[in-house]
C-alpha cells in the first residue's frame, strides 16, 4: 500500500492544486484538469468521459492522481523514507511523495 496526497502530488509535479476541491471550484478544476491532461497526453489514456468525471468532481480526479502517485512510488519516482524515520514509518506508515520531476517518466 501507499499513502499519497493529491494536491501534494501535483504541486510536486509543478500544478497549482490550490482551491480545486468541491463544487465552489469547479472554475479552477476545469482548468487544473486541462492543464494536466496536456500535460500526460503523451501517455495518460483516459476516455473523454472520464475526462469529463476529473472535471465534474474532484474525487474522480483525485483517483487518477493517487493512482499516478502511487505507480511513482512502485517504480522508485518517489522520496525515500529517510533512513532514521524507517523504524516510524513500518508502524505508523509514509506518506508518498513524487520527485518533481517524475510526471513525465512515470508511465
Amino acid at each position: 500500500m501507499v499513502e499519497v496526497y493529491p494536491a501534494a502530488a501535483l504541486r510536486r509535479w509543478g500544478f497549482n492544486s490550490l482551491r480545486y476541491k468541491g463544487k465552489a471550484c469547479a472554475e479552477a478544476r476545469a482548468a487544473l484538469v486541462s492543464t494536466f491532461r496536456e500535460a500526460t497526453s503523451r501517455w495518460l489514456r483516459l476516455s473523454a468521459t472520464q475526462w469529463e468525471l476529473c472535471v465534474l468532481g474532484d474525487d474522480a480526479f483525485d483517483a487518477v492522481i493517487a493512482a499516478i502517485a502511487a505507480r511513482a512510488a512502485a517504480v522508485g519516482l518517489c522520496d525515500p523514507v529517510p533512513e532514521e524515520k524507517l523504524p516510524l514509518a513500518k508502524v505508523e506508515g509514509w506518506i508518498a511523495l513524487p520527485l518533481r520531476d517524475s510526471l513525465s517518466r512515470v508511465a
